[in-house]
């Protein structure tokens, strides 16, 4: 981690330009299309965690865990996943360069910094790294370069936390430490009016997209507390149970392809996000009823507005660029 952050402040002694230019970048990522999708991204953060990982016998396997505290203004996330690698680590300090494969659904870096739409020091504990962003020590370095800029990236340099006083001095990181691999700290969050109606409004459907993922729990503590539960089961051939916070659930049918876009498809989207494969995933109710016949397009990137309904699917097709057609055909 040290040498990452020697690289990037030395990086931006040759080059104090590129300070504006990661701020901005990170600006542009703070209120565009990311910024209402924080619960979303992060439970994706998790899914990606924890493919491949976790036994059936495991049971904390496939465990996701979303706790907003109102009384002290943090967010918390927590995922029985991979601890963090080097690799991740470089990743999330960069952008377009994780190295997930085509069928993850992160790739690219940019997922985790929609947090700073609702905090700007984000705190990472993980079993093989503890790692905080934005600190005294970080923007101490950054200023000291010199730079007129105003504004200082925020997740470029990471620096060392200490977890074990950490555990100590918070009690919800303590409890969620009894089984998670890696806990995200978001303190100070704004705008707990938008996370709590993230909460209550989460769709038990997303699990369907998110195969690794087989319970997310999700609390809100403070003077107006709640609490929900969202459940994947797999029945086998590709049978999925999905049970609601009310304990009723519909089965699906999810049937899951590899798409490999042409070299045509890809040239267009450019080289920094395109993908060798990218995987395509249809979920059927078994059981159709009279609200299933229109279906919902989900996407794991911004869409046009708010809602990721069939609508925004729509808009993207009609733009009749063909790196749209295959993926539509294979829908």
């Amino acid at each position: 981690m040290k040498n990452l952050f020697d690289s990037t402040i030395a990086s931006y002694r040759v080059k104090p330009d590129l300070i504006s230019e990661h701020a901005n970048h990170e600006e542009s990522i703070r209120v565009g299309g990311y910024a209402n999708r924080t619960l979303l991204e992060l439970v994706q953060n998790a899914a990606d965690a924890m493919s491949g990982t976790g036994a059936d016998s495991d049971p904390n396997a496939g465990r996701v865990e979303i706790v907003l505290d109102t009384t002290r203004n943090t967010l918390y996330c927590a995922n029985a996943g991979r601890p963090f690698s080097k690799s991740g680590l470089t990743a999330i300090t960069h952008a377009h360069l994780s190295g997930k494969r085509g069928d993850e659904i992160g790739r690219f870096g940019l997922g985790f910094k929609s947090v700073l739409a609702v905090s700007s020091a984000p705190k990472v504990y993980s079993r093989s790294v503890s790692f905080e962003f934005n600190s005294a020590e970080a923007r101490s370095a950054i200023t000291g370069i010199g730079s007129a800029t105003r504004r200082l990236p925020a997740l470029r340099t990471a620096t060392v936390l200490d977890a074990d006083r950490a555990f100590t001095e918070d009690r919800i990181l303590a409890e969620l430490s009894e089984w998670a691999a890696t806990i995200v700290k978001l303190p100070d969050v704004s705008d707990t009016t938008r996370l709590r109606r993230e909460i209550i409004d989460f769709s038990s459907e997303f699990l369907l997209f998110v195969s690794a993922v087989r319970r997310v729990r999700l609390r809100i503590i403070g003077a107006d507390p709640f609490e929900t539960s969202h459940v994947s089961r797999s029945l086998g051939d590709g049978l999925f149970k999905i049970e609601g916070p009310d304990g009723e659930g519909e089965e699906w049918l999810v049937e899951d392809r590899m798409h490999a876009p042409t070299a045509e498809a890809r040239r267009q989207v450019g080289e920094a996000v395109s993908r060798a494969e990218v995987k395509v995933t249809v979920a059927v109710p078994r059981r159709l009823r009279r609200e299933n016949r229109v279906g919902r397009f989900w996407s794991y990137f911004p869409a046009a507005g708010q809602d990721l309904g069939i609508r925004s699917f729509q808009r993207s097709m009609e733009r009749e660029r063909r790196p749209n057609h295959a993926p539509s055909q294979r829908l």
